[in-house]
This record gives C-alpha cells, sequence and structure tokens, in this order.
C-alpha cells in the first residue's frame, strides 16, 4: 500500500503497549514522506481519537469525511510504525484540513 504524508490510516496497537500509550488499534495521520515507507518500511504517524472535549496547544482537530466525528490529533503521542501495523488506508487530509 502507498502511503504518503496526509493520509488516514488505521494502525494496530503495539502487542505491550507502556504508561499512557495508546493502547488499542486506532486511525492516524501519516505525516513521514512516502519514501520512508517505501525505502523503510517504516511510517511516522500522529495517531487519532474522538474525544475533542479538550484540546491542547500539542494537539489539533480534524474535520474529514473519513472520519465519524470530529476528532483530534495527539503530537504527543507520534509514533514510528511498521507499515505492517498499517491496517487499512481511509483516503487522506485534503490541503485545507491540513493548515488550519
Amino acid at each position: 500500500m502507498e502511503l504518503k504524508k496526509g493520509d488516514i490510516v488505521l494502525v494496530q496497537a503495539p502487542s505491550a503497549p507502556f504508561g499512557t500509550e495508546i493502547q488499542k488499534t486506532r486511525p492516524a495521520v501519516v505525516v513521514s514522506p512516502k519514501e520512508m515507507a517505501i525505502h523503510g518500511n517504516r511510517a511516522i504517524v500522529i495517531p487519532i481519537t474522538g474525544n475533542v472535549s479538550k484540546v491542547y496547544p500539542f494537539e489539533f482537530l480534524i474535520k474529514s469525511k473519513y472520519l465519524s466525528n470530529e476528532s483530534k490529533g495527539c503530537c504527543d503521542q507520534i509514533q514510528t510504525v511498521s507499515t505492517k501495523r498499517i491496517i487499512k488506508k481511509y483516503g487522506a487530509i485534503s490541503n485545507s484540513e491540513r493548515n488550519r
């Protein structure tokens, strides 16, 4: 699967999360260049959550047709994952959605 910056993907959670690390399979936004997935079989992703009751300065709101509700990206949980952990690609955030 081709991955590029701005893609919204479903990422499988690590088998042994620790502390406050994300513990379940969830959507994420790819922030790495496509070459990283092609040559390194990895991608840098920002996990997405639907809990928008409070948005901290290190988080950003996302409204996309590929997400069922308004969501937020959790920049404090940024991860480098194997492309084998990426289960599905939903689509991509548009330029206007990215530049908010």
